[in-house]
């Protein structure tokens, strides 16, 4: 395992001798400088960590720091000093400093101050690149206005914990939307609790959000928590609120008025402590005129409102969101980088999409499968156009779904059954096809 490097930067010779010979002995690699003209020399990006006096005799530490922490973002500097206030050390730290020692300095306090950093220095970056995975899954594509409009929002009110209504069409990316705003929060490292509401029986939603108890009803072998404590320090997303049952509606205005649950079968409250993130592609305030929702519950979520725009009404966002999607869609299924030629782009652009940017998505791992070589061609989906024209009652969705499903046992059947030889023939990773035969409901055998 390689050594920590550090550098020691005092004017004063026996704390350098006493310190390096302590930290060599911990294993540390160590090098020193007396002034700032020889840290200058000798700090490069091979140090980890820099042990820097406040007082040098050719210059201020902290002017060094500063240059350090440009040069050099990701070293861990340690100020040190025997005649330090605390606006020094105020200082510091505002220039790049991660903590500040007093002298005399003892051996001991030193070797866990430096542990302690690099342990914080380890957690940040795997935080920071938690955050760039997070966001290169979850993004809002599109230069339109409504969709710069949209991130706008987002960014606003992912600082606050105001409850957010998202408003849109099936497959517009309100999901998405919801994690962007949990993930860029003050609650992104707590989590993110999704339910679908439409997706529940009536009767299990409501043990589903607040747990039940052991013996509450036939069936409850043990204690459940419920996804509204699951949520706790994060968020919870209620996806197709819209289709959530009106008594259920009445229990879940109670617990954003008082923010408090009981389990079915329970006895007593517990308090919680969550945001509360909604999404619906119903017309919400029309369902409240009609009274299919709740007033005052509609008043509860509709803090913030976000709108998603249909795919179709920002047809110059299509070819951006297309090649993201084809660029993860590459990488997922093991593919070279494909590219799509102008005839396919004016015809995505010219179709309405009813599944927005999720049939879109679907539309190109499809092109993917049964990709062989050049561009991307509009011709893969002639027989999708044919069967998906007006005035017949099958879906682009479902066409593409059954085109995959008879080309992919195709050439597993030409392939004797061998699906890895099957997944050699159409260019994809052996293990996508095996969960993309699965999806579609094909043996594997």
């Amino acid at each position: 395992m390689k050594k920590t490097r550090l550098l020691i930067v005092d004017d004063d010779q026996r704390i350098r001798t006493t310190l390096s010979s302590y930290l060599r002995d911990s294993d540390y690699d160590v090098v020193t400088a007396a002034n700032c003209a020889e840290a200058r020399k000798l700090n490069n990006e091979n140090i980890n960590v820099v042990l820097l006096d406040l007082m040098l005799p050719d210059g201020s530490g902290l002017d060094l720091v500063r240059e350090f922490h440009l040069q050099f973002p990701r070293q861990i500097v340690i100020m040190i000093s025997g005649e330090a206030s605390l606006a020094d050390a105020v200082a510091a730290v505002k220039s790049g400093a991660i903590d500040f020692l007093e002298k005399p300095l003892g051996p001991e306090k030193v070797v866990i101050t430096i542990d302690n950093a690099l342990r914080l220095a380890r957690l940040d970056r795997r935080l920071k690149l938690d955050q760039e995975i997070v966001e290169e899954r979850y993004q809002l594509i599109g230069d339109s206005p409504a969709m710069r409009t949209a991130r706008e929002q987002i960014e606003a009110v992912s600082q606050t914990d105001s409850t957010v209504l998202i408003l849109g069409e099936s497959g517009t990316g309100k999901e998405v939307a919801a994690n962007l705003i949990h993930h860029k929060s003050n609650r992104r490292l707590a989590s993110f609790v999704a339910v679908n509401t439409a997706a529940i029986p009536g009767e299990l939603l409501e043990s589903e959000m607040f747990g039940h108890e052991k013996g509450s009803f036939t069936g409850a072998t043990q204690r459940r928590i419920g996804k509204i404590e699951q949520a706790a320090q994060g968020t919870l997303f209620l996806d197709e609120i819209g289709e959530m049952p009106p008594q259920l509606q009445a229990k879940l205005l109670r617990v954003l008025e008082e923010f408090r649950i009981e389990r079915v079968g329970g006895d007593h409250s517990i308090e919680v402590d969550f945001r509360l993130i909604c999404a619906t592609n119903r017309r919400l305030a029309e369902e409240v005129r009609d009274h299919k929702f709740r007033q005052d519950l509609y008043y509860r979520i509709n803090v913030f409102t976000i709108e998603l725009p249909p795919l179709r009404s920002i047809p110059g966002d299509i070819e951006l969101i297309a090649n993201h999607h084809l660029r993860r869609l590459c990488a997922k299924m093991g593919k070279t980088q494909a590219v799509m030629d102008n005839e396919l782009l004016r015809w995505l652009k010219s179709y309405h999409f009813p599944g927005n940017v999720r049939e879109l998505r679907n539309i190109i791992e499809h092109l993917l499968i049964t990709h062989r070589e050049g561009k991307l061609s509009v011709g893969s989906l002639q027989r999708l156009t044919d069967e998906s024209a007006p005035g017949t009652t099958m879906s682009l969705k479902d066409a593409v779904a059954r085109f995959e499903a008879e080309y992919i046992e195709r050439i597993v059947r030409e392939s004797g059954g061998n699906v890895s030889r099957a997944a050699e023939t159409l260019g994809l990773d052996r293990s996508y096809l095996y969960r993309k035969m699965k999806s579609l409901g094909l043996d594997g055998e």
